[in-house]
Parts: structure tokens; sequence; C-alpha cells
């Protein structure tokens, strides 16, 4: 069961059901038992797969179903959010999903790259760029030939998949908005098991501010609670806080930056969702929107498109900043809860840790690293463990750990 996903993936053409009931239910998995990956062609490096479903299947797809007590998938996102399900629990490293950033669930093509053992691989750019081409390509004369294509194969394996779009410019629209989004799969399960030691500690850091837990998941979302994460826009740690942010709630200097520490992220992060609830009139999904897009960003979206109401935002608001990246994210988290749901189905044993017991304390005064250890009794790497946010500090000998920081120290060596 462990390897299962992986293994269908790479089979040019099993039958997906056990995948299909993972993720949509035993009710619905039947209606799925006759899709299976075919191979649509291979280069020296990768070889292209679409999937192929029987019309019921793409009908399931659109149906509403509940994740927890708090958060639900409305019929409106359920195609959407089953796209970032195979995302983040089926599709792996390897994989670069050819999509459209207008509808994300017409999948046209998997580009699976080889050699699955190297460490580290390049994006294959220019395969997936053909390919986007010669479907672009593809849509174009689809869109001339005005449902007149019977005798193509892979136009009536298109036209099938799109049958739920009413719009009669579909092809050539949909042409416009190709893009290629790489599988999760491994980053999400890695994510896990840095999560495990600290997850007892953020939920604590939610449940102080009366939240669901469930948002503390956002974590998976940003940054695949990736320990290291930094973003080209200067956001950092597992929540991705903004540096705008950072400095307003939070030590952040040319040696310290507490946004690496998750639990005080997640403190940060808890006061934003909180916030964002009451800007936004107590709506879930514009206040997790808003976490992406920033809270007056949606509700400039909900004055100008007459609507709290996410789903119509997305269909009719096409603010300049409102892009994929907003209008997905709420799709995203929701497939991320339920991904981590069954997080032991999909992923099988997650390997955990646990940090050790520890206390915080306010810093009275400032001090240098070798005192800190002295004064407090321990050494540097129980301070590091616990403390990823003084990681560099500890490596500046002259440097003066700032009065009023909050250090976290076990409870056994104080």
């Amino acid at each position: 069961m462990k390897w299962i996903l992986y293994f269908l993936l790479l089979t040019e053409a099993t039958a997906y059901a056990n995948f299909f009931e993972q993720f949509f239910g035993p009710s619905k998995a039947s209606l799925f038992s006759d899709c299976h990956l075919v191979e649509n062609g291979r280069v020296e490096k990768a070889k292209f797969l679409y999937e192929n479903c029987p019309d019921e299947a793409y009908e399931s797809e659109a149906q509403a179903y509940e994740i927890s007590k708090n958060f639900s998938v409305p019929t409106g996102l359920a195609r959407r959010v089953g796209f970032w399900r195979k995302i983040y629990g089926f599709y792996g490293k390897n994989d670069y999903v050819i999509h459209s950033s207008l509808y994300p669930e017409l999948v046209f093509e998997t580009v699976h790259q080889f050699n699955p053992e190297d460490r580290v691989l390049n994006k294959p750019r220019n395969i997936i760029r053909k390919r986007s081409r010669y479907f672009r390509d593809l849509l174009a004369r689809m869109q001339k030939l005005n449902g007149a294509f019977a005798e193509n194969a892979e136009m009536v394996r298109i036209d099938k998949m799109m049958a739920h779009i009413k719009d009669p410019q579909k092809y050539i629209n949909v042409s416009k908005t190709l893009r290629s989004q790489r599988g999760q799969r491994e980053f999400v399960k890695l994510g896990l098991e840095s999560f495990a030691p600290y997850r007892p500690y953020i939920e604590a850091e939610f449940d102080k501010l009366q939240l669901p837990r469930d948002l503390s998941r956002i974590a998976f979302v940003e940054s695949s609670f990736n320990l290291r994460a930094y973003s080209k826009v200067g956001a950092a740690g597992v929540y991705q806080i903004m540096p705008f942010i950072g400095r307003k709630y939070m030590l952040m200097d040319q040696v310290i930056d507490e946004r690496r520490d998750p639990i005080k992220s997640a403190r940060v992060a808890a006061k934003l969702f909180k916030d964002n609830y009451r800007i936004l009139g107590g709506h879930w999904p514009l206040a997790v929107t808003g976490y992406n897009h920033g809270p007056y960003g949606v509700k400039r979206a909900v004055k100008h498109g007459g609507s709290h109401d996410l789903v119509t935002l997305i269909e009719t608001y096409n603010g300049k900043s409102f892009g994929f990246a907003s209008k997905n994210f709420y799709a995203e988290f929701l497939a991320m809860l339920f991904t981590l749901k069954h997080a032991d189905t999909i992923f099988g044993d997650i390997s955990s840790k646990s940090l050790p017991n520890f206390s915080e304390e306010t810093l009275k005064k400032s001090m240098k690293p070798r005192d800190l250890l002295k004064e407090f009794g321990v050494s540097r790497n129980v301070i590091e463990s616990l403390n990823p946010d003084l990681v560099k500090a500890m490596k500046r000998s002259h440097y003066r750990i700032p009065r009023g920081y909050l250090i976290k120290l076990p409870l056994n060596e104080k």
C-alpha cells in the first residue's frame, strides 16, 4: 500500500480504482474503475501519460463533500480541489502536469521524467514547452472544427474532459491558459515528518485564539512544511511570513529571524487568521484566501464582485492581482486538508521525532551566545534544536542576542 500510488503512475495502462477510492471515497470508486493511465508517447528523458476516464467519472468530480466539521468542499470548487488533491497525494516530484490555469481540472497530459532515483532533477522545460505547444495548437484546431472531430481520438478525449464547460469559445480560451504543475507527493510526506515534533505546540497556538486547528495546516500549502523555506519575494519559514508582517510581530535583524521558528510563526499565522476572519465578515473561505491575497485585497474583491461567495468571485472577479495563486489558494487548502486527513493511506508510515519538553523565557538582558549557554546550563545543540531562529546567532561569537528575545529552554536541562 505504501507505494501503490506511485507505482500506478509508472504503469503505462493500469486501472486506478484504488487511487480514486482513496481520493473520492468507496461510494464513488466504482465510477472510476475504468480509468487508467495511457502512454501518449516518449522521448529520451520522459514519457507522456494521460488519464482515460468514462463520462461518469468527470461528472462525479463535481460533487460536494465534507472534509471536517469546519470545512467542506462546495460543488463550485470540487473539480478544482480534485486537481490539487492529485498534485499533493498522487503526482510525484518527477511529474509535470500540463493543465489549464482557467480550469485547473483540465489535465491534458503528464510529463513523467525518467531517473526517479536522481536526487536533483532539472525541470524538463523544453519538453514541457513542446507538449504545451502541441495542445495549444490542437485546441485551436478544435475551435475551428466546431465539434467535427469524431475521428480524432485525442480531440474526442479532450472534448469529453471539457464537456462541463459551456463557453462556446472554450477551446481557444483554454489554449491560452496552459501551464505546468509539478507533483508534490514526496514534499508533502517530508513535511509530515518535519511537522510531527511541532504539531502539539502549533495546534496549541491556534487553540489559544479559539481557531479551527485545520487552519494550522496552511503551512503545508505555503511550504510543504519545509523548515528552510524562503521565497523569491522574501517570505520565510513554514508559514511564509512576509517581511513587513514579520517586522510588525517578530524579531528580525541581520542575524535573528524569528520567522524561521515554526512555533513563533504559527503564533503569528493564527493572529493573521483571526484578523482576516473579523475583517472579512466571518467567512472562512475568504479569510483563508486573505492569507495569500491579503484581507483588504479580498475585501476589495468582495466590493467589486458584489458577493461574499468565493466561488462567485473566482468566476467573475478579474482584479489585476487576483490571479491563479489567489483563486486557487482555498482549493489548495481544502485539498491539503483532505490529503493530510488520509495521510496514513496515501503515504504509508511517517517517521517522526518529538521535541524535548520546554518552557519559554524572555531574556532580561542581551547576551553573547557563550554567555547564554553558561547562564542556562544548556548545550548549543539543544538551544539550536529548540530555537531554529538562533542557529545563525550561535555562530556569531560577538553577536548579542537582544533583551526581550523569547527563548525556549528544556525543562530537564534548565
